[in-house]
């Protein structure tokens, strides 16, 4: 596990609390004003804190954007990722997406809400896409059940970084099919069922890649 410094993890823990906190005043006075009792408290609290998550995430990553690239100790970057990254990550965007229950009309809203820039008639879904802000998904795409993109690397005995992974038009990716960090796929290329795509490669318009690692199915070498 990637080690916090002790003051990150303080900051990152006072705002997460005062995310919380805002959340369940607005959930309670809400409840006050329609003269529900303590399961509307809680459920009003609930839909405020993926409310106020959102808008406070997409706020932060505006004034203090995390960037492409490696997250090295002491810097800028480092800071940015420990106290407004990993707080609403942890704690909005793997429990609202993770959970693959929201249907496919309110997946593209939710993740384009989380800061991915998802085309039309592109629906995840199924589909999980870590790391939002650094995915990019054209028109479409069809997300076979469990497919994953991950956009960040983070290996033993190397810093955690960040690489954008563009999908292109009318793209296929197979179920459980996995497209791993910096990669780029061009327009109408499959992704077949199962497979799992390495870090930085690039799958030009049309192709059809498959296996474990991916390589290229068609058209053939």
């Amino acid at each position: 596990m990637r080690k916090i410094p002790l003051l990150h993890a303080i900051l990152g823990s006072l705002i997460t609390s005062f995310w919380f906190l805002i959340s369940a005043l607005f959930g309670y006075e809400l409840s006050l004003c329609v003269g529900g009792g303590a399961f509307v408290t809680v459920v009003f609290s609930l839909i405020f804190w993926f409310l106020d998550g959102i808008i406070l995430f997409r706020l932060a990553m505006w004034l203090f954007p995390l960037q492409q690239g490696a997250i090295t100790s002491g810097t800028r970057q480092e800071l940015i990722y420990d106290i407004l990254y990993l707080p609403f990550t942890l704690f909005l965007i793997v429990p609202t997406t993770a959970s693959k229950l929201t249907p496919p009309p309110v997946s593209r809203l939710l993740y384009k809400a989380l800061g991915s820039r998802i085309g039309t008639n592109s629906y995840p879904s199924t589909a999980t896409l870590f790391d939002p802000i650094f995915v990019h998904v054209g028109d479409s795409v069809i997300f076979g059940h469990n497919s994953t993109l991950v956009p960040h690397i983070f290996e033993t005995g190397k810093p955690l970084s960040f690489h954008s992974i563009q999908v292109g038009n009318n793209v296929t990716l197979g179920v459980n099919a996995v497209v791993l960090a910096g990669t780029s796929i061009g327009d109408g290329a499959v992704i077949a069922a199962g497979a799992v795509v390495p870090k930085f490669t690039r799958i030009e318009t049309g192709e059809v890649w498959g296996g474990i690692p991916a390589r290229r199915l068609h058209p053939k070498n």
